[in-house]
């Protein structure tokens, strides 16, 4: 994407239509986006212009707090915040691609979504805009299915933290997104798909001589804003246990938890109807 400096301006006039899916490579050259890319081009060009609102027309309703290939029916989310947007596109969602947002949130410009098929509406079935801490509920649950944790331990609490620092640079150089990373003095632990465990282990074990793998069926992720640390005020212990759902983290915008539990849908149909994201049949 070009830097605001050399947006020419003077081009912009009437209703221009601009080409996304586009950019300019490390090498100079003409290069694709890939997926997003319009989307991306959109929410880039606002930020340039500091547009008032940015509208994406798609062919859903809405931004859905569960992903429809589950077939759990559920209504679209009226509102998100950019973190949540974020989280939950990270996971799991099909509509938007995770950097579609970050050219929004700095200047707090709102993204719409709305359907292309529906009746035209006042008001789109989801807006996405600043990060509100209005209440503590859970608005999606994203669904990460088959990922492995890679733990290991150190000694050295300096060595530990520059082995930690090549092992994150070489997950990014061969495109292995890491889900999660707890570091503590002593312990580190990696989450990552399992369709990446064969790279990420080799490059765990180059820096680190013994390491233990554990795989599991899901990761979940319950998306809210300033949602409570005590994750109990969201799960009761006794739905934890029914569920075989240990808590992975819990960050601004979600709790995450993993399960070695692989049937997928039934768990998810129990956390949606607690969390009352599903539309009764």
């Amino acid at each position: 994407m070009p830097q605001w400096r050399e947006l020419d301006h003077s081009a912009l006039f009437g209703t221009p239509v601009i080409t996304g899916w586009f950019g300019e490579g490390t090498d100079g050259e003409l290069a694709l986006l890939g997926r997003g890319g319009s989307d991306h081009t959109a929410t880039s060009i606002a930020h340039l212009v500091n547009a008032d609102k940015v509208i994406l027309w798609k062919d859903v309703e809405g931004v859905l707090p569960l992903n429809p290939r589950w077939g759990i029916e559920s209504k679209p989310i009226p509102y998100l915040g950019y973190g949540e947007a974020v989280e939950l596109a990270r996971l799991d969602t099909p509509v938007l691609h995770p950097a579609t947002v970050e050219p929004l949130r700095s200047i707090g410009i709102p993204l719409e979504i709305r359907d292309l098929r529906g009746v035209h509406q006042e008001k789109a079935s989801s807006i996405i805009g600043p990060d509100l801490h209005q209440t503590r509920k859970v608005k999606a649950i994203g669904c990460l299915p088959s990922i492995a944790r890679i733990s290991v331990d150190s000694p050295s609490l300096e060595v530990q933290s520059e082995k930690l620092g090549r092992v994150l640079i070489q997950l990014a150089q061969e495109n292995v997104p890491c889900w999660n990373l707890d570091s503590v003095p002593g312990h580190i632990s990696w989450i990552v798909s399992q369709h990446d465990l064969t790279v990420a282990t080799r490059i765990v074990s180059e820096h680190f001589t013994e390491h233990e793998i554990s795989e599991f069926g899901v990761m979940f992720s319950l998306v809210g804003n300033k949602l409570p640390e005590d994750s109990e005020f969201i799960l009761t212990q006794q739905l934890k246990e029914l569920l075989e759902v240990e808590v992975l983290s819990i960050n601004e915008h979600a709790i995450r938890l993993i399960s070695k539990n692989k049937d997928v849908h039934s768990m998810l149909k129990v956390l949606a109807d607690h969390l009352e994201l599903a539309i009764e049949a």
